[in-house]
């Protein structure tokens, strides 16, 4: 399933743009959500490419504190690649200077059978739950999704960015978790619509 999809089939948004690369780096998408447009970054965590094939796949998902930091570290912290030894940017801080206001990001971690509340400390250490629903999209299964009211914990405050969604579109068991700093805007729509 891809991005695009669920945000028009599960939330019943509208992709208004899609914006080409240029020479000055600018988010992926824009959304309409009712009267209100939002620019959209997507990314995709290191092995979200792979599902079931990503070479440290050995059976069912489990909880792997290892896989949290990562997550976070992807997220929210400056520091050098393993891989090449080149500084790496963190996703929200990119997503900022692009624009965005919402970061959707794909990751193995949210695959977990485990309830994210207690999974989501360590990303994002200062975070309220606000709720749970179930989305039912046309057509598919349903798709959980927990709210949280969070701090990003960047070196920087970010004021574009305003949430972060991370999902897993790979599994059998659609979840979702949106982070939001200040507006929670895909829950406030959501709201609205029902």
């Amino acid at each position: 399933m891809s991005t695009i999809f669920f945000i028009e089939k599960y939330f019943g948004g509208e992709i208004t743009e899609i914006i080409p690369q240029g020479k000055v780096p600018s988010p992926d998408f824009k959304v309409k959500f009712d009267k209100s447009e939002f620019l959209i970054e997507a990314k995709a965590q290191s092995g979200q490419q792979h599902g079931a094939n990503h070479p440290m796949h050995t059976g069912p998902t489990l909880f792997d504190p290892k896989a949290e930091a990562d997550l976070q570290s992807w997220l929210f912290e400056k520091k050098i690649s393993s891989r090449n030894g080149r500084a790496m940017e963190p996703m929200a801080i990119a997503a900022e200077k692009k624009g965005a206001d919402i970061l959707i990001c794909q990751t193995d971690y949210i695959a977990t059978k485990v309830d994210p509340l207690s999974q989501i400390s360590v990303p994002c250490p200062q975070n309220r739950f606000i709720e749970k629903i179930t989305l039912h999209g046309s057509p598919g299964k349903p798709m959980k999704v927990w709210f949280f009211q969070a701090t990003f914990p960047c070196e920087n405050q970010l004021s574009k960015l305003k949430e972060i969604w991370l999902c897993n579109l790979c599994s059998d068991d659609y979840k979702f978790v949106a982070l939001s700093q200040n507006n929670a805007i895909l829950k406030n729509y959501l709201k609205n619509e029902s």
